[in-house]
């Protein structure tokens, strides 16, 4: 009796596993994934570009009119599909295109996973944009778009939202020279802050009479670039002194050629002056006034010697919410009296109570351009560069 020749179980699974080994190789090759989110990107252009077509036509046929909601400001085109105006679809806080259903288009093109289509009036030339917020692959499927800058350089670099817009921030840190090297030019905004200004000590009873220093300037606006690189000097806080010797003053910071000037130490008569100007508080009996802020003088001292002396207030600095955070720049530090606890200090600049037999307490110390408190160094510079982004 003959038998025919099968195949093994062995040989079966490992025809089944070069199976499956051939088929992971050529999904891979191929990517579906890939190709079904290029699909709809191609998909994305050909909607956006009939909305633009159907757009152009409509304002050749009003004269030279675009939709009254179509503005510089971009906006989610609304999904109504073939709804005619005048329909019951709620089109609120997105543009309403209805006017051009039927005669221009014969719906309003949808995005295929759900995703806006956005459109403005590029404020860049004053023609017609439009995007796909929800193209995949980072690739960018949009018509016209509008050129913002973007830069790379800064100890810190990321992404806020503000008022509905969005900026990218760079933060320049720390002390010294580095650059900022803009790839596309365009409006930016900046806040320079020079360095805070160091305290000194007077002669006589080592720890008695600090005098605070003063905040650095704080200049802030907007300003046109280019691509290029820009140099950036953040300056470094004064250093606090003793013995009599006056407090270090603060270095300038600078970036587009626009410098903030630094905060003066305080010296062993008077507390430091603001770069920005403004005048420290004066020296009162036992007590020291505070030294000034970029948005203020310092406070003078209250005339009253021993433990019931009351140091001057520092000098308030200048509040920026540039990062998205309302934080203030430049403040002076606050002065002292004998024995007894600061005056009060805003926006940066330092702080240091007094302990009993001339101890010092440490409390807040100077950030962002503030002057020196009592017994501290003052705060260094800070540069800050924002500018609008489309995500």
């Amino acid at each position: 009796m003959k038998y025919k020749k099968g195949f093994t179980l062995l040989e079966i699974l490992l025809v089944i596993a070069l199976i499956g080994v051939l088929a992971a190789i050529v999904l891979i090759a191929i990517n579906p994934t890939r190709q079904l989110a290029q699909a709809r990107n191609v998909e994305r252009l050909s909607d956006i570009n009939t909305i633009y077509q159907a757009i152009e036509q409509f304002v050749v046929d009003s004269r030279g009119e675009y939709p009254q909601q179509i503005t510089n400001t971009i906006q989610n085109i609304c999904r109504t599909g073939t709804e005619s105006i005048g329909g019951p679809t709620d089109c609120s806080g997105s543009v309403d295109l209805r006017i051009l259903v039927p005669q221009y288009l014969s719906s309003i093109p949808e995005d295929p996973l759900g995703g806006a289509y956005q459109i403005r009036i590029n404020p860049d030339n004053n023609q017609l944009s439009i995007r796909a917020s929800s193209a995949e692959l980072n690739q960018s499927v949009v018509i016209n778009p509008r050129v913002l800058p973007w830069a790379e350089g800064g100890d810190n670099i990321y992404i806020i939202s503000a008022s509905g817009t969005n900026y990218r921030v760079h933060e320049f840190t720390t002390p010294g020279s580095t650059n900022m090297t803009f790839t596309r030019g365009g409006d930016v905004e900046y806040l320079v802050v020079g360095g805070g200004g160091g305290s000194a000590i007077a002669a006589g009873p080592p720890t008695a009479y600090p005098y605070p220093g003063g905040g650095g300037q704080v200049v802030s606006g907007v300003t046109t670039v280019n691509s290029q690189s820009y140099p950036v000097i953040v300056g470094a806080g004064g250093i606090a002194r003793t013995g009599g010797a006056p407090g270090d003053n603060g270095l300038a910071s600078s970036i587009f050629s626009i410098n903030a000037n630094p905060g003066i130490g305080g010296a062993n008569v008077d507390s430091g002056d603001s770069g920005s100007g403004f005048v420290g508080g004066a020296r009162s009996g036992c007590g020291t006034g505070g030294g000034a802020g970029a948005g203020g003088n310092g406070g003078n001292a209250i005339p009253t010697c021993g433990n019931n002396g009351t140091g001057g207030a520092g000098g308030i600095g200048v509040q920026s919410s540039i990062t998205g955070t309302a934080l203030g720049y430049g403040g002076g530090g606050s002065g002292v009296s004998w024995n007894q606890g600061a005056g009060p200090v805003v926006d940066g600049g330092g702080m240091v109570g007094l302990g009993i037999n001339h101890v010092a307490i440490p409390a807040i110390l100077p950030t962002r351009g503030g002057g020196g408190g009592s017994w501290q160094n003052g705060g260094n510079g800070t540069v800050i560069v924002r500018y609008e982004v489309e995500l």
